[in-house]
């Protein structure tokens, strides 16, 4: 299988009940793009835009609204992803992969101390793009553990929200998971994801 590699990532914020992400260039066919949000009033009711199908891949809601959505083979869609919520406030972070084709496995964690950390995924294949996302109050957040690079983080002022995303190419197959530490205490949701390339 070819390898994943990172395109470009915009993150963004705000209140209501749509919230857009723009990248700098629309999506290059072919390629997957993957959405990180936390929402303070409920989980996104849907996706659009990218050219991409939309779908949730992994959430939970122990104590922040977290989910990561995933969309593959992108075909002539525009650079804006728009998600539509409940209401309230939210962030998201939205990056393209090349070389990623479909999703190998996911799981979620949540606690209320730091280190914030995921659940250990385990991978199917070699080479696969491992991708985890934390939802977190908004709070200073360390570097990621376990060979994680880290992506930008977004934090929405006064509404006590954020995150962050870090990735790893898997040159095995193999279990893997990272932790980030925390300036202070608070709830947190972790989704951790491997994506086949």
């Amino acid at each position: 299988t070819a390898s994943a590699a990172l395109v470009q990532q915009k993150t963004a914020s705000g209140t209501g009940t749509s919230l857009a992400v723009t990248l700098t260039t629309a999506p290059a066919n072919g390629n997957a793009l993957i959405l990180s949000v936390n929402s303070a009033a409920g989980h996104p009711t849907s996706v659009s835009g990218g050219g991409v199908t939309w779908v949730k891949r992994s959430s939970s809601q122990a104590h922040e609204y977290s989910s990561v959505w995933a969309g593959f083979g992108a075909s002539s869609g525009g650079a804006t992803v728009t998600i539509n919520f409940p209401s309230g406030a939210a962030v998201a972070s939205l990056s393209e992969w090349s070389g990623v084709v479909s999703l190998d496995a996911a799981a979620s964690f949540n606690g209320t101390a730091s280190p914030v950390g995921t659940a250990s995924v385990t991978t199917t294949q070699a080479n696969d793009l491992v991708f985890a996302s934390a939802s977190t109050h908004a709070l200073t957040i360390g570097a990621p553990t376990g060979s994680f690079t880290a992506l930008t983080g977004q934090a929405l002022a006064g509404n006590d929200i954020e995150v962050s995303q870090a990735y790893r190419l898997a040159s095995s197959a193999g279990a893997y998971s990272t932790t980030w530490t925390q300036s202070s205490g608070g709830g947190w949701d972790t989704q951790i994801l491997a994506f086949k390339t």
